[in-house]
């Protein structure tokens, strides 16, 4: 006679067969939704970009135009990335075909984000000339320099003050700047200090990008409307508050500033010919026929 299966035997191959089958899957659908949000948010945070370790160690501008966080690469054999421009400290030389992000132009140049070439879990900000984006080609010399500023090669040939010390140079920039001077062929000569940018952060209304400030200047006043105003004083002589401000209502410019081209904003007002009255500014600004000043 045959002995019986044991009653244990059959739960016990149930349990089994379970285990085997494991969890459901997601269906196809579920699946490809749930990868699909997954790769979007990696594509967010990329296109974004960390926030730059060094921030408070970069110069920022009052006029300066934002960028939504844009792709770009360099195109030059070696790329200096300063934390002022023209001319101020080399943060880091980046290679050619180095991928960065834009944040904003001044003038000549743009901020960018770009991973820090000695740690790659860091991610560093400065300023780069624009033209290193394109082929590089022959820089050109530039035509005559205001009086007190020389030719000097950085990145690229610009007017600059040369200096030997903070007090040689105008407010708002000091002497840390280094180039070379510029030869009559445009071949870079001896190298020499010039006048930069002051890197001072300054406390700022939100989404509003901090700005380089003159050294004992007092807070300009805002008005209701957002207009900033000049401290008191007459027009003309040396310029004192933010180089350029918003229009108010109307379109109007506030006590000492004049509406510029092609921007539009209102610029602080000076005496035409003389350039001494923008010098506050630092180097490269100049004032207009307008009688205003501008960036050079």
């Amino acid at each position: 006679m045959r002995s019986k299966r044991p009653a244990l035997l059959t739960p016990c191959l149930c349990v089994l067969a379970l285990l085997l089958a494991g969890c459901p899957k997601k269906s196809g659908a579920g699946a490809d939704a749930s990868a699909d949000a997954e790769a979007g948010a990696a594509a967010d945070a990329t296109a974004a970009g960390p926030e730059a370790v060094n921030v408070d160690a970069v110069a920022r501008f009052p006029d300066e135009t934002a960028i939504d966080h844009q792709a770009a690469t360099v195109q030059w054999a070696t790329n200096n990335v300063r934390k002022s421009p023209p001319s101020g400290e080399v943060i880091a030389t980046l290679p050619k075909g180095t991928n960065v992000v834009e944040l904003a132009t001044h003038d000549k140049y743009a901020l960018i984000t770009f991973d820090n070439p000695k740690n790659a879990s860091e991610r560093l900000m400065g300023w780069i000339v624009k033209d290193a984006f394109n082929p590089q080609s022959a820089v050109l010399p530039k035509g005559p320099c205001p009086t007190g500023q020389t030719q000097l090669l950085g990145d690229e040939i610009f007017c600059g003050k040369v200096c030997k010390a903070d007090s040689d140079c105008p407010g708002g920039s000091a002497c840390t700047g280094t180039a070379q001077t510029v030869l009559h062929d445009g071949g870079a000569g001896t190298a020499v200090k010039n006048c930069s940018a002051i890197v001072r952060p300054a406390a700022t209304d939100a989404g509003t990008a901090p700005a380089v400030v003159d050294a004992g200047t007092p807070p300009a006043a805002v008005d209701a409307g957002g207009v900033v105003a000049k401290d008191a004083g007459g027009g003309g002589g040396a310029a004192s508050g933010p180089m350029v401000v918003d229009p108010g209502a109307g379109n109007t410019c506030p006590a000492n500033y004049k509406m510029g081209q092609p921007d539009g904003k209102c610029h602080h007002t000076c005496t035409p010919g003389h350039d001494g009255d923008c010098s506050v500014y630092g180097p490269g600004v100049f004032c207009t026929r307008g009688g205003y000043c501008k960036i050079r």
